[in-house]
């Protein structure tokens, strides 16, 4: 392959392989070896059979020599990831004869996660406008009664009757302080380079400190740079996601948390455009989500636990776009992944 098509193939973020009329493998793109997660070093002089396992149109290719697409491909890959894609299969031809064949591989849902990427992000955008335009009504006249009734209580003739102007002025605390979660955080990121799997063990440890019998293991790429994050933020993020799947695992014996740490290519996050990405798995093997609440748990005040205040996963969500990442969720009995993604620098 020319040198000059190589590398434009190389920056494309669609996984691209080559392979020769013999189904042997000669060169993969970035992109491919970001989604099939193995190297060209790895992948390079190898059948096609061994990494992939549409062999049987690449002969159909070979034998009509046309373009085929096939749709749906299920494929799982040695890490345990499961793959959905849509497959195109490009005969390239010398003459008469086939010479290769491209393969073009597009994860089947990439466009559904860049939608439902958009949507959330917006939805939050709109919910923290409502919410700190709500606070902000809620709060004026909630100062007038908290001074009223500290007026009143020293007028009172009666030092038993200040339980009540007492009762007034904690229930306005306690509104104030409601009001203020529900807000987020006011301050902008203040920004540096941090390593993720650090904040990872710091979370780790104390969660392991509250509940010893807690099994947190590790899957980390030790490849990974350091990130320009808001450490405190991040570190808030974690927690809030570790703490959400270890109160899923709450009435059960055998509470399992896994963390798993990769690098991806070619990344739409908060609506911009990343060349590498983070992606940080929190895997647990508690009960799961009800499939109806699923879309709705970033939302404030949504939560499916009876002493839950619906605060945690919204607050996460928030934090994390102020980082410029995001956070997705799937969900079904037995284990739940919460994907907090950000970005990395080049």
């Amino acid at each position: 392959m020319d040198i000059f098509y190589r590398q434009i193939l190389d920056n494309l973020s669609t996984a691209l392989l080559w392979v020769d009329a013999h189904l042997r493998l000669q060169w993969i793109n970035p992109a491919a070896e970001a989604l099939l997660e193995f190297s060209e070093n790895q992948a390079v002089g190898q059948q096609l059979a061994v990494v992939f396992p549409c062999v049987r149109q690449m002969q159909q290719v070979l034998q009509q020599q046309t373009v085929l697409t096939e749709y749906g491909v299920e494929l799982d890959l040695p890490t345990g990831t499961h793959l959905t894609l849509n497959c195109t299969i490009t005969p390239i031809f010398t003459g008469q004869s086939i010479q290769a064949l491209l393969i073009e591989l597009v994860q089947a849902d990439q466009q559904l996660l860049l939608s439902h990427e958009n949507e959330t992000v917006s939805q939050t955008e709109a919910n923290h406008l409502m919410i700190r335009g709500l606070a902000h009504e809620i709060k004026n006249p909630l100062g007038g009664v908290r001074g009223a009734a500290q007026l009143l209580a020293r007028a009172l003739p009666d030092d038993s009757l200040r339980e009540y102007t007492d009762v007034i002025i904690t229930e306005a605390d306690r509104l104030r302080s409601l009001v203020d979660r529900l807000s987020g955080p006011q301050m902008l990121p203040q920004k540096r380079l941090e390593n993720i799997h650090r904040l990872l063990c710091r979370v780790s440890r104390l969660l392991q400190s509250k509940q010893p019998e807690l099994n947190i293991k590790q899957d980390f790429d030790p490849s990974i740079p350091e990130l320009m994050i808001d450490s405190d933020q991040i570190y808030q993020v974690l927690l809030n996601l570790m703490q959400n799947g270890v109160q899923a695992m709450e009435n059960q014996v055998d509470k399992k948390l896994l963390l798993i740490s990769r690098i991806h290519r070619h990344m739409v996050l908060s609506k911009q455009y990343h060349r590498l990405c983070l992606r940080v798995d929190i895997k647990d093997n508690g009960c799961g989500i009800d499939p109806q609440l699923l879309p709705k748990i970033f939302y404030p005040m949504v939560t499916g636990r009876a002493k839950g205040m619906g605060l945690g996963l919204s607050i996460a969500q928030n934090l994390a776009q102020q980082n410029g990442g995001i956070i997705h969720c799937k969900s079904k009995t037995g284990e739940t992944v919460f994907s907090l993604w950000l970005p990395l620098p080049l």
